[in-house]
């Protein structure tokens, strides 16, 4: 008389070796002796076939930190499944479409340098990655049950050491075997090789140098000479190390970097000359007259009337390159000069009046819009009474107006113009 379940019983899958991989991600907040409570997310990655595990803890759960992780991975196993399964996560499928994902071109760049295939879930069932779901109890009830841990690197050492000691001897319940053991026999050598070559995982982003000559990035700061100050320079960052590049790609400084959130400043010794270089109008000079032809004429103007503040004014236009195009602001110089306004918040309220503001990245994508727009033919329209004519030859099929001309268009059209 009792009501029959309605779930469907979840059947158990096997892989061949080297065939399947699974990864996830788990969050815990873990009370750490120096710190207090923090949230950590825990990426696992485990193999279909023998169930060897590896998991790291690190604080973020963004792109970047996920393709680092799958490399220490596939290091870790010295080697590369033929597939992965994901959840529906941003950072691996953007959308579902008819039914099928769409990935993540950037994550796409980087799985396919390892020559893996990347395959979603169906959204709402967890258990179709159940192999690596499960293990989560195991790194809870054995790795974080019971123990104190000093910070995050303590985590990290200790998951380590887990790793080693713990989870690769376990006799699995499943395959009654030990996992290290059967990995070694039977799933080792029908992973694919690591490529030559480990894909940059690095952080590349353009960012302005501040009038102070430092670079921000991700609530920090790191100085670079005061001769890059207003100029666009390229930034890259590692999980360890910033490296800040000129306009030329000249590596210009290089810092370790700093954690998220700290709200710190890096500042190198040398990067720090004396006052006179530092808030003086010639370092920044060249650069400012190659904002265009009305820089020459603002920059004589602006020493006249600040002889001695010169140069602050002209590393405050600068800065606005962040926001505004340089054609626009040597736009704004003209209209500022031609007023006798030599002043670098006069040349703002210019910008902010007859100028749109762009970001550092918009600038590359109106260039290929213009270049596509530009590589297309000219489309013209065909007069209307062809399509007259087509209309009543196809309700009476007495006209075929497939030879016709009319007077008002008798050239012949281009192929590839019209409808």
């Amino acid at each position: 008389m009792r009501k029959r379940s309605k779930r469907e019983p979840v059947v158990r899958f096997e892989t061949k070796p080297g065939l399947q991989g699974q990864c996830d991600w788990s969050p815990y907040t873990i009370a750490f002796l120096r710190g207090g409570k923090t949230k950590v997310q825990c990426f696992s990655y485990i193999l279909g076939f023998s169930r060897r595990q590896y998991i790291e803890f690190t604080l973020r759960r963004d792109f970047h930190t996920l393709i680092r992780r799958h490399r220490d991975a596939f290091e870790y196993f010295n080697g590369v499944p033929v597939e992965c399964l994901y959840d529906s996560e941003k950072t691996v499928v953007l959308r579902w479409e008819a039914g099928r994902p769409v990935f993540n071109p950037a994550f796409v760049a980087f799985i396919t340098h390892y020559r893996c295939r990347p395959v979603a879930c169906k959204r709402g069932r967890p258990q179709t990655k159940g192999k690596v779901e499960k293990p989560f109890q195991f790194v809870e009830n054995n790795l974080l049950e019971g123990r104190r841990f000093q910070d995050l690197e303590d985590l990290k050492a200790t998951a380590r050491w887990w790793l080693r000691e713990k989870s690769d001897p376990h006799l699995h319940d499943t395959t009654n075997r030990i996992v290290l053991e059967l990995f070694l026999e039977q799933e080792a050598s029908a992973l694919k090789p690591l490529p030559l070559h480990p894909y940059d995982c690095s952080e590349v982003a353009l960012r302005i140098c501040t009038v102070d000559g430092f670079v921000e990035f991700e609530t920090n700061a790191y100085s670079v000479p005061y001769e890059c100050v207003g100029d666009i320079l390229t930034f890259k960052a590692t999980e360890h190390e910033v490296f800040i590049y000129s306009q030329e790609l000249d590596l210009v400084a290089h810092h370790e970097r700093l954690p998220l959130g700290a709200g710190q400043k890096l500042e190198n010794p040398r990067h720090r000359a004396h006052p006179k270089v530092r808030y003086g109008l010639e370092p920044v000079k060249e650069a400012f007259l190659s904002l265009g032809d009305a820089a020459q004429i603002f920059l004589t103007g602006l020493k006249g009337k600040h002889p001695r503040n010169g140069g602050f004014h002209a590393r405050f236009i600068l800065q606005l390159k962040e926001k505004y195009c340089s054609d626009d602001i040597n736009g704004a110089l003209a209209h500022a000069a031609r007023y006798q306004a030599f002043d670098g918040h006069a040349v703002e309220r210019i910008l902010k009046a007859r100028a749109i503001p762009r970001t550092l990245e918009s600038i590359r994508n109106d260039q290929a819009r213009e270049a596509l727009h530009s590589a297309l033919p000219e489309i013209r329209q065909r007069p209307l009474e062809e399509y007259s004519r087509l209309l009543t030859g196809g309700l009476d099929g007495r006209h075929d107006c497939s030879d016709q001309k009319s007077p008002e268009n008798s050239q012949t059209l281009p192929d590839g113009e019209g409808p």
